[in-house]
């Protein structure tokens, strides 16, 4: 059967901790270094439409 995935190391985020302090600014930051591309259908509420794997960084 098909190839088997790889299960990357379990990793604890605190997105509190960090200066985002919620994913939502987080993915809008993300959005403006070209990360990834968010809309917003509602108000407050964020979509992710994309995730650019092709970026530089």
């Amino acid at each position: 059967m098909g190839g088997r995935l790889m299960r990357s190391p379990s990793v604890d985020l605190d997105i509190r901790k960090t200066k985002f302090k919620k994913v939502g600014l987080f993915l809008k930051a993300m959005q403006d270094e070209g990360f990834v591309e968010v809309t917003e259908p509602k108000s407050g509420v964020l979509m992710l439409n994309h995730i650019n794997k092709d970026h530089i960084e």
